[in-house]
């Protein structure tokens, strides 16, 4: 006895890319965990918020009365810093040269002082290419943020290079 085969029916084009959007939406999620637990546990997170911590005060100190007093915490050249308001955010924008490369470091930080937490946002450019985009929050009450959120990553060797900085500052703290 031989089996007829059933003929496959064409799959229906709408199906199918509802099929492909599932698997897309899937592969994204696990990309975007595998990316934030790749900030976190590499230190880049934390690094990344000491640094804000540090630079924060350059813009007052380059323009203020005496930028010849600036001296950064870390191996810095062509340093240039500007701090503005925007509605209640106070955003600073601080470029530098390390290790023959251009960093550009942006941070927004809402200034409302009346809620129980204050959030922030960090923005890290490499040669003029983003690298990292990620959110922070401080709870009244504590000294520094924590990461909160990542938006936007990209691996690659800035990551060494900010874990350096840190280290930079934290001995030059000491």
């Amino acid at each position: 006895m031989v089996r007829k085969r059933k003929k496959k029916l064409p799959q229906d084009p709408e199906e199918k890319l509802k099929k492909q959007d599932q698997m897309n939406k899937a592969n994204a999620a696990v990309l975007i965990r595998h990316s934030f637990e790749s900030v976190v546990s590499s230190g880049v997170a934390l690094s990344l918020i000491e640094i804000l911590e540090t630079v924060k005060h350059w813009p007052s100190i380059i323009n203020g009365n005496d930028p010849s007093a600036f001296v950064p915490q870390f191996n810095a050249t062509k340093v240039s810093a500007e701090e503005i308001t925007e509605h209640s955010d106070i955003i600073t924008r601080v470029s530098f040269s390390y290790s023959d490369k251009r960093y550009d470091f942006v941070s927004r930080i809402d200034d409302v002082s009346s809620t129980e937490q204050t959030h922030g946002n960090i923005v890290l450019h490499e040669n003029g290419e983003w690298v990292i985009n990620m959110d922070i929050v401080k709870k009244q009450g504590q000294d520094n943020f924590n990461f909160r959120d990542l938006k936007a990553f990209r691996q690659g060797p800035w990551m060494e290079e900010i874990l350096s900085i840190a280290f930079e500052i934290e001995s030059h703290e000491i």
